[in-house]
C-alpha cells in the first residue's frame, strides 16, 4: 500500500540543545541550516565534495527522515546521507541525484545514531559554490489513512498592479508561492489527539515544517507536493463517527 502523507515537524537540529554543526568549508556559516529562512543559507567554498556533520549529542532520539531545502544544486548534483556511532566510520543511508527536486528528501527505517553527515557534490555548478538553506533531521508522523482525493495545489502570486495619478501602471512585485489544501480522513483517537493535535498545537502558524503528501509519488508529483512552509490557520477536526476523526481543510503554504 502506498505511503500516506508524512509530516516532518520535530527537527532535532532545533529541538536539542546538545547539537553541534561542523562543515568542511563555510564562506557563510553552516549554522544557517538551523534557521527557518531558506535564504539565510550555509554556503560552501567548493563544489566537488562538501559536507556538514551533525552531532546530536545523544543516541536516544530516533531518526527516520532527512530533508535538504533551499539549495542551489543543479540537476546532476547529488546529496548523500550517512550516520555514525563514533564520528569516524560512517554508513550511508543513500545517495540521491537532485534532478528537478527543490527539496531532497530521504526516508528510511528508524535509526538512533549520534552523528549524521550530509554530503553535497555538484562539480559542474556554475555558481562555483553550493548552498543549503535548511536541513531537517528527525522522525515523522504518518497517519494510517491517505489524504482524501479532493486535495488541491495552486500558485499564489500576490503581486499588485496599481496606477499612478497620471494613469501609468506599476507593479509591486512579490514572489509567488505554492499553497496546498487537503484533509486527513479516518484518524483514530490516538492519531487525532496525540499526533495531529499535538503537532498543530506545537507548530501553529508560526513554525515551519516539511510535508510530503505523496512520499511514493513520481518525482514530478513530489516536486509540487513535497513542501517546506507553514500551516495557514491552525486546522481543526470533526468527529463524524464514534472513535473516527477527520480533519477540517488543512491549508499549507510554501516558505
Amino acid at each position: 500500500m502506498p505511503a500516506a502523507a508524512r509530516f516532518m515537524w520535530r527537527n532535532l537540529i532545533n529541538e536539542l540543545s546538545s547539537v553541534t554543526l561542523t562543515a568542511t568549508s563555510a564562506t557563510v556559516s553552516v549554522t544557517n541550516v538551523a534557521h527557518h529562512a531558506l535564504k539565510k543559507a550555509w554556503r560552501t567554498s567548493g563544489i566537488s565534495s562538501e559536507s556538514v556533520t551533525i552531532d546530536l549529542g545523544t543516541t536516544s532520539e530516533p531518526v527516520k527522515s532527512v530533508c535538504v531545502a533551499g539549495h542551489n544544486l543543479t540537476t546532476g548534483g547529488t546529496v548523500e546521507v550517512l550516520h555514525s556511532t563514533d564520528n569516524s566510520v560512517f554508513t550511508s543511508v543513500g545517495v540521491k541525484t537532485v534532478g528537478s527536486a527543490k527539496i531532497v528528501t530521504f526516508f528510511f527505517s528508524s535509526l538512533s545514531k549520534q552523528y549524521w553527515r550530509v554530503i553535497l557534490k555538484d562539480s559542474t555548478n556554475s555558481d562555483n559554490y553550493m548552498k543549503v538553506g535548511r536541513i531537517f533531521l528527525g522522525d515523522y508522523w504518518e497517519p494510517a489513512a491517505q489524504i482524501t482525493r479532493n486535495w488541491s495545489v495552486e500558485i499564489v502570486d500576490e503581486t499588485e498592479i496599481e496606477k499612478s495619478i497620471g494613469g501609468q501602471k506599476w507593479r509591486n512585485i512579490r514572489d509567488s508561492f505554492v499553497r496546498v489544501s487537503f484533509r486527513l480522513p479516518h484518524l483514530s483517537k490516538s492519531e487525532a489527539v496525540e499526533d495531529f493535535f499535538n503537532m498543530v498545537r506545537r507548530m501553529g502558524t508560526k513554525e515551519d515544517l516539511f510535508i510530503s503528501l505523496f512520499p511514493d509519488g513520481s518525482s514530478t508529483l513530489k516536486s509540487v507536493t513535497d513542501l517546506y512552509g507553514n500551516f495557514v490557520g491552525a486546522p481543526g477536526m470533526t468527529n463524524p463517527v464514534i472513535a473516527i476523526y477527520d480533519t477540517n481543510e488543512v491549508l499549507f503554504e510554501q516558505n
